[in-house]
């Protein structure tokens, strides 16, 4: 099981993103095509450790969860993530161009949330995510 990072529960709920509500539901052809195209870049703001593919590290630690230091050299696995909760419609609004603004996956019991922060090629930074991040509607797919 993959725990949430200790500098998330540090964080005050005020301090968070704010929880998008609305679901994005894709069509099938949006699916495939957003879901082959995704890509998790990470971002240097969410690790402490060199990772092979965010940049050097500066960690906003007031207010931004830190990525377990195991996930360092995952992308391929993370972005396998990504295209997978597109495809299970883990998609919240706003769309930007032609990528969902949010994203959330479930692996086993840990919840993670992932931005769009470049909507011309599709790339996401992601963190762990407190159940008080996910909407309900995601939620409600796991009861």
């Amino acid at each position: 099981m993959l725990a949430a990072s200790a500098s998330l529960i540090d964080i005050p709920p005020s301090r968070r993103e704010p929880r998008p509500k609305a679901r994005v539901v894709l069509l099938p052809e949006q699916v495939d095509s957003i879901s082959a195209r995704v890509r998790y870049v990470g971002s240097p703001e969410h690790k402490r450790g060199a990772s092979s593919f965010a940049a050097t590290p500066k960690p906003r630690m007031q207010d931004a969860s830190i990525c377990p230091a195991d996930f360092e050299n995952r992308r391929a696995e993370l972005t396998a993530w990504l295209a997978e909760a597109i495809k299970l419609g883990l998609t919240g609004a706003p769309m930007e161009s032609e990528f969902p603004r949010y994203v959330w996956y479930r692996r086993e019991r840990q919840w993670f949330a992932a931005r769009l922060t470049n909507q011309t090629l599709g790339q996401y930074k992601g963190w762990p995510a407190a159940v008080d991040e996910v909407p309900s509607w995601a939620l409600a797919l796991y009861e």
